[in-house]
């Protein structure tokens, strides 16, 4: 099965991040970039949460082509479900 890293595509001071949580790279086994996107979403519980009186829009930021790339691993496929192989939490700039 296909190996996928994610990486941000979004410049840290973007607009578009808001108060998502971000990743510096997420390793997926999945077998399609789509599949990587939501499974990685899932299983890093990267829903947006509500702030305030907000409804939630259910909205994950590793899903966003906005904000992350889809890459595939080259020689770097390998047998079993869809599982993520890899996360680096990334804190955003510094202010």
């Amino acid at each position: 099965m296909p190996v996928w890293r994610i990486v941000p595509a979004a410049i840290d001071i973007s607009a578009a991040w808001l108060d998502y949580g971000r990743w510096s790279e997420v390793v997926v086994r999945a077998p399609t970039a789509a599949r990587a996107r939501v499974f990685a979403s899932a299983a890093l519980d990267d829903r947006s949460e509500p702030i305030g009186n907000e409804s939630s829009a259910g909205y994950a930021s590793l899903e966003s082509e906005k904000l992350y790339h889809v890459v595939r691993i080259q020689d770097a496929d390998g047998e079993g479900p869809d599982a993520v192989l890899k996360a680096l939490r990334d804190n955003g700039p510094s202010h």
